[in-house]
C-alpha cells in the first residue's frame, strides 16, 4: 500500500512520519506526491491539491477521508482497543457493520 501525501503540508508530513513509525498489518510506503517515485509510479492518477491518496496492492485508489481511514485502519489496528478497530472498520465500509436496532 502506498500513501501519497502533499509534502508542502505540515500536517500531511506529520501524518506520514506517524504512519511510518507504526506497526502495520500490511507493508505501507509514504511517498511525497511530487517526488520522482510517486510521479513515475502514480503520475497518471488525478488528484486535488492537498488531497491524501492511498493506492492498495490491487490498484484500488482511495482519496480524502476514505484514504485516511484506510491508512489508519492498517496502521493503528494492532495497538488500538478493539472498540476503536471496530469503529474504524465500520467507517471504512458501510456493509461491514450491521445497523443497530
Amino acid at each position: 500500500m502506498w500513501v501519497l501525501y502533499d509534502e508542502t503540508c505540515g500536517f500531511c508530513c506529520s501524518c506520514a512520519r506517524w504512519l511510518r513509525a507504526q506497526d502495520k498489518l500490511v507493508p505501507l510506503t509514504c511517498l511525497p506526491r511530487s517526488g520522482d517515485v510517486a510521479r513515475k509510479s502514480f503520475g497518471s492518477l488525478p488528484w486535488e491539491q492537498d488531497e491524501l491518496v492511498v493506492v492498495d496492492s490491487r490498484g484500488g485508489v482511495y482519496r480524502g477521508s476514505e484514504a485516511f481511514v484506510m491508512a489508519l485502519r492498517l496502521s493503528v489496528r494492532v495497538h488500538a482497543p478493539s472498540s476503536w478497530s471496530r469503529k474504524i472498520e465500520c467507517a471504512s465500509s458501510q456493509d461491514a457493520c450491521p445497523k443497530r436496532q
